[in-house]
C-alpha cells in the first residue's frame, strides 16, 4: 500500500507517523511522501494547483487541516494520483464545513473512491465499503480504539495492552497509566491521562456533534476501557 500525506498540521502529523513508526514500522514504510502545505495563503483560492506540489501516484491519500479551497479539489487530486481510497480526518470543526464534505463526497462517489472523514480521527473504524481503508486500520492497528485488560483483586494488572490507537498514540498513553489502578477510579482516571496527553482535538463546539471534538475521543477510549472491563467480568 503507497501512502501520501498531504497536510497544514505538523504537530500531530508528527504524533501521528511517530505512533505508526513506533507500533507498525512495515506499514509507516509504506509512506512514499509527506508534505505540509503553507498555512500562509490567500483567503479565496480559485485555483489549487499552484499551492500544491508534485505528488506520486499513491494508493491512499490522507489529507489533515488543509485549506477548505485545497480540500475541495481533492476529487481532482485523488485522479492525477490515482488513489483508491482518502481519509481526511477532521480535528477542528472549521477544517471542513459539513456542506464542503457533502461536496467532497459526492465527487468521490461519482469517481468510485473511496473516502472518509473521520471526527476526530479515532473515531476511523472498518466499513465493509472501504477495503482499502479497512487494510489500512488492520495493519497500522490505528483508529477507533481497542484494548483488552487483566484485573486482579480489582485492580488492572501489567497485562493491559493496545489491540488499535488512537492516531496520536494516546491509548498508548492512558493503557500504560491504568495499570495498578483501581477499576472504580476508571472514569477519572481515563479523563486525566486523556487530557495530559494531550489529545489534538478540538475543545470548540462543533455544531454536527452537539459537542467539542475532544470529548467525544474521551468518550470513545472510556467506551473502549469499559467494554474490556465487562468482558473480563464476564469470563
Amino acid at each position: 500500500m503507497r501512502i501520501y500525506v498531504l497536510h497544514s498540521y505538523g504537530e500531530y502529523v508528527n504524533r501521528f507517523v511517530e505512533n505508526l513508526a513506533t507500533h507498525s514500522p512495515s506499514l509507516a514504510a509504506s509512506i512514499i511522501g509527506i508534505e505540509e502545505l503553507s498555512k500562509d495563503l490567500p483567503s479565496f483560492i480559485e485555483d489549487a494547483s499552484p499551492y500544491l506540489p508534485d505528488m506520486p501516484n499513491s494508493d491512499l491519500l490522507i489529507v489533515i487541516g488543509v485549506h477548505q479551497d485545497i480540500l475541495a479539489s481533492l476529487p481532482q487530486i485523488v485522479e492525477k494520483i490515482g488513489a483508491t481510497a482518502v481519509i481526511v480526518p477532521l480535528e477542528d470543526p472549521t477544517w471542513c464545513p459539513l456542506g464542503l464534505q457533502k461536496q467532497i463526497e459526492q465527487g468521490l462517489q461519482q469517481m468510485n473512491v473511496e473516502y472518509t472523514f473521520p471526527k476526530p480521527f479515532c473515531s476511523l473504524k472498518p466499513n465493509d465499503a472501504t477495503p482499502t481503508i479497512n487494510e489500512f486500520i488492520e495493519l497500522s492497528k490505528m483508529g477507533m480504539p481497542l484494548v483488552e485488560v487483566d484485573i486482579d483483586n480489582e485492580f488492572f494488572t501489567e497485562d493491559c495492552r493496545v489491540l488499535r490507537s488512537a492516531p496520536c498514540g494516546s491509548t498508548y498513553h492512558v493503557i500504560d497509566n491504568l495499570k495498578a489502578k483501581h477499576i472504580s477510579d476508571v472514569e477519572m482516571e481515563i479523563s486525566k491521562y486523556h487530557h495530559a496527553y494531550p489529545c489534538t482535538a478540538s475543545m470548540a463546539i462543533d455544531n454536527v456533534l452537539g459537542d467539542t471534538i475532544l470529548h467525544k475521543a474521551g468518550y470513545m477510549i472510556k467506551a473502549a476501557v469499559k467494554n474490556a472491563i465487562h468482558q473480563v467480568k464476564k469470563s
